[in-house]
């Protein structure tokens, strides 16, 4: 190869890859930008959808939620979204918003269980709200605080009620005890299905003849059992929400005290 062809060559793979890192350069800033910009648009959406949740707090409210303000605020995320911030939620957190919205406007309020399940469905949007824009990680490598998965066996009971219900390590691995008797788990595969950004798990369970598709939503403390079909209807014929507690573990046989004397 002549010196004159080589330096052709030498041109114009240089030029070819001033080319591809420009190309490259331009769309990482775009990008960048583009983030940017979302992240304070969305800042602004939700700032106001965030005060609107305030009665979904877990702290500070005098009762439940009851039936008339749940349609209330049902109404107001509903005006929000189509006037306000609906272009801004991600896939994810638009789970979330219709997540509570469906819950809202078919299991109501009231009553303590339904009350915690509406509550634990509105953290679970704010969640999806910081992480959308980051406001809950440490700059810049953080993660945001979102799954928790299953980390160890836990063991719950139901408040009011003698069902038991044990979750374990494990993909797809939850075991619903059944007591009273009628009270079965069917279709554990496929029907069983794990979220982990949810940190929640759904399955269909038989009470008596009719099957029924429930989804868990699994807290620090305690799980809190709700509808995952959200089926319409009247208040008589909408399933009740149930709340079960962490039980302690019982202690291994080699470490139980012998009695004293």
């Amino acid at each position: 190869m002549s010196a004159l062809a080589a330096s052709l060559v030498t041109a114009v793979v240089t030029a070819a890859l001033a080319i591809v890192g420009t190309y490259y350069t331009t769309r990482r800033n775009l990008e960048v930008t583009f983030d940017t910009s979302l992240r304070e648009l969305r800042i602004t959406a939700y700032k106001d959808l965030w005060k609107k949740l305030d009665v979904l707090a877990k702290y500070g409210r005098p009762a439940p939620l009851t039936d008339k303000e749940a349609h209330d605020l049902a109404e107001t995320l509903r005006i929000w979204y189509f006037e306000t911030g609906g272009i801004f939620l991600s896939t994810r957190t638009r789970r979330d918003y219709f997540a509570l919205l469906d819950g809202l406007e078919n299991v109501g309020g009231g009553s303590e269980t339904d009350d915690e399940f509406l509550r634990v469905l509105g953290s679970r949007l704010r969640s999806g709200m910081t992480a959308d824009v980051g406001t809950r990680r440490t700059f810049p490598l953080g993660a945001t605080e979102r799954s928790r998965g299953v980390p160890r066996r836990r063991e719950f009971a139901e408040l009011g009620g003698t069902r038991r219900l044990a979750v374990t390590p494990g993909p797809r691995r939850f075991l619903l005890g059944r007591r009273p008797p009628e009270l079965e788990a069917e279709g554990l595969w496929p029907g069983q299905r794990w979220d982990p950004d949810r940190s929640a798990f759904s399955a269909r369970l038989t009470c008596g003849d009719a099957p029924d598709a429930r989804v868990f939503l699994l807290e620090d403390t305690h799980v809190v059992e709700g509808p995952e079909g959200w089926r319409r209807g009247s208040k008589e014929q909408r399933p009740e929400s149930v709340l079960w507690v962490e039980k302690e573990p019982e202690p291994d046989e080699g470490s139980r005290k012998p009695p004293e004397g």
